[in-house]
């Protein structure tokens, strides 16, 4: 039985890959791309853990934790590339903060198991748990009031169970491990779902109005509400200094009423945008998504 669960937590582990790797088109262009690769990279590293979980290969359960506290951790990391998405500096922010911060929250584990000469399955401390429970709440964050918050739901319930063998809390080979992969497979196609509609508002909007909030909401899923936050006061204070009819909302650009503005109302907060979106996307990007109806 539990063999055919592996079988099954292999398969979804593959799904999530294709669906990634079906997703690539969507980053193209936008800074959050390394965001998706490490997206992929964590993909791969759950089918390793469950691969070389002990179902299929005989190892030792101290290496069957680190795996799974690998994966756990790699998890975390597209929120966390995600927070320094922005240019210049999106790729010093992978080096310099990313990678370093995948080692320290190895650590503890690496430094349990060498203490247990690789004998014993690897036990978290409570420092060392309430760093990842801190990154954990901080890569959900990102996403809640977005579009991808039933998503982002499903990833922190992934998570939380990938944490728990670490912590002794529940053994490495119990079923509710088994959960896993069909949760971040969930997250993922809810993800694609979310993409797919966000591309076909675009795409049918008819008003320059309708293109700029479609456009801005696909961008608040791709970036979450910390960025459009930022993005948000920066693009008003525009509109205060230049005494604009319209301000940016979470919707959109709007006027005191909540109404969408006319094109000529609508043409130098446009630019506004554009002007800071630039740190965050391409010109072809910013010209196919604000600017292809003229």
């Amino acid at each position: 039985m539990m063999f055919f669960v592996a079988v099954l937590s292999v398969i979804a582990y593959v799904a999530v890959l294709l669906l990634l790797a079906r997703m690539k088109p969507l980053f193209a262009g936008l800074t959050v791309k390394y965001s998706w690769q490490w997206a992929l990279v964590a993909a791969v590293s759950l089918l390793a853990s469950v691969v070389m979980s002990g179902r299929f290969f005989e190892i030792s359960p101290a290496v069957s934790s680190l795996l799974q506290l690998l994966s756990v951790v790699l998890m975390m990391t597209p929120a966390v590339s995600t927070l320094g998405a922005r240019n210049p500096g999106v790729s010093a922010w992978q080096v310099f903060v990313v990678v370093p911060l995948i080692i320290v929250l190895l650590w503890p584990g690496l430094s349990d198991l060498l203490n247990s000469h690789g004998k014993e399955p690897l036990r978290l401390g409570i420092p060392a748990f309430s760093g990842l429970c801190l990154v954990l709440l901080m890569s959900m964050s990102t996403c809640v009031g977005t579009s991808l918050t039933l998503a982002s739901l499903f990833f922190f319930s992934a998570v939380s169970l990938g944490l728990f063998p670490a912590m002794g809390w529940m053994d490495l080979m119990s079923p509710w491990q088994s959960a896993i992969p069909f949760l971040l497979l969930s997250a993922v196609v809810l993800s694609a779902r979310s993409f797919r509609i966000r591309g076909r508002a675009i795409e049918t909007a008819r008003t320059r109005s309708e293109l700029v909030d479609a456009s801005w909401t696909l961008f608040q899923d791709f970036y979450g509400l910390v960025w459009a936050r930022r993005i948000q006061e920066r693009v008003n204070q525009f509109a205060s200094r230049e005494k604009w009819n319209v301000s940016l909302t979470h919707e959109g650009f709007r006027d005191a009423n909540g109404n969408s503005p006319s094109d000529e109302d609508l043409e130098k907060p446009r630019d506004a945008l554009r002007w800071v979106l630039s740190r965050f996307a391409d010109d072809q990007w910013i010209a196919e998504k604000l600017y292809r109806l003229g």
